[in-house]
């Protein structure tokens, strides 16, 4: 199983058990979850980007290779 079909996995149970569901939980674990992947993909520094948070790696990195394209 490659590490993609572990994420699809492992995250099909909490869409399916909870976040499905409807109940005064759920909506609390759905911000739950927004606040977490919020921080996860615009805060979080991560190892990959030389622990540059997404957000700054793409400012830095990305978009200055981007517009140089562009021109």
């Amino acid at each position: 199983m490659t590490r993609r079909a572990q994420a699809e996995s492992l995250w099909s149970r909490p869409k399916t058990e909870v976040l499905l569901t409807r109940s005064a939980f759920v909506s609390g674990a759905q911000a739950e979850l927004a606040d977490y992947f919020d921080y996860y993909n615009h805060q979080r520094r991560h190892a990959t980007l030389g622990y540059e948070c997404p957000r700054t790696f793409e400012h830095q990195t990305l978009l200055p290779t981007a517009q140089l394209c562009l021109t």
